[in-house]
């Protein structure tokens, strides 16, 4: 018996309309009826759940939001805050320091406004349009965030990230992770920490044996989560290294309502 389900977002959760189906709606809102924990895990910021928290109803049902890649967890009914875990003050600012030599844009949120110098930079305005935030202008990034922060985002068009990569987690790659998300975004976050950490921090406070937790994603930064729960679904629509390391595929696209199908098709609920 599935005691909880996990479910990336963008990819996985989400249609490329950012809207979750009726059909989705229906079936995980079933599996809370009979008693199973829906958790969304994603890399956004907690506001930026607000819709599909509303959608699948988890305020009713004690639903968790898996927040900043695993580095807040938040009771949707009760609002409470279950775990939380900030980046080094001083990594941060270094690390901000050094982007300052790319051509890159940085944004940082403190889960009511993103900070950015270029609001009007590559995609910088549509991350900020899913989040459903509002920007503030800061002049230097380094003198700004001074607030403790679980994650930076690093935003450029694909072919731009993929030459700056490497040289940018260079100096950090004992502190620090970084992960492609998507054609234009990396995510840098504390090292070794992941949306798996948060999962287990999360089945250890409610005693969920991790083998009766199912777990859904499609990108490099839900590796980690797949390879631990008890099952590890990548959608069909995920990057090749993600189906390689899942323990079950999809037959499913996100756009075809692929978390539901298979949570029905293989009777987890």
């Amino acid at each position: 018996m599935i005691k909880l389900i996990a479910l990336d977002l963008d990819g996985t959760l989400l249609p490329d309309d950012k809207k979750i189906t009726q059909a989705t709606r229906e079936v995980l809102i079933e599996a809370q009826q009979k008693g199973c924990t829906v958790a969304l895990a994603s890399a956004r910021p907690t506001v930026g759940l607000v819709k599909e928290r509303k959608a699948l109803e988890l305020d009713r049902y004690h639903g968790i939001l898996i927040t900043y890649n695993g580095a807040r967890i938040l009771d949707a009914t009760a609002k409470t805050l279950l775990y939380e875990r900030n980046m080094a003050p001083g990594i941060v600012t270094a690390l901000l320091r050094h982007l300052e030599a790319f051509p890159v844009a940085v944004m940082v949120d403190d889960n009511e406004a993103y900070y950015t110098t270029d609001p009007t930079a590559y995609k910088v305005a549509f991350e900020r349009s899913v989040i459903g935030i509002p920007f503030k202008i800061v002049d230097n990034m380094a003198e700004a965030i001074t607030f403790p922060i679980p994650k930076v985002l690093i935003v450029a068009p694909g072919p731009v990230l993929d030459q700056v990569m490497d040289p940018i987690k260079a100096p950090f790659a004992d502190d620090l992770d970084f992960f492609r998300v998507g054609d234009f975004y990396i995510e840098v976050t504390i090292k070794d920490f992941s949306k798996a950490v948060g999962l287990t921090q999360l089945c250890q406070r409610r005693g969920i044996p991790m083998e009766q937790v199912v777990a859904f994603g499609d990108s490099q930064n839900d590796q980690a989560m797949l390879e631990t729960a008890g099952l590890g679904v990548a959608m069909c629509n995920a990057d090749p290294e993600i189906k390689a390391s899942a323990d079950a595929v999809t037959r499913y696209t996100n756009n075809e309502d692929g978390v539901a199908r298979f949570i029905m098709d293989h009777h987890l609920i």
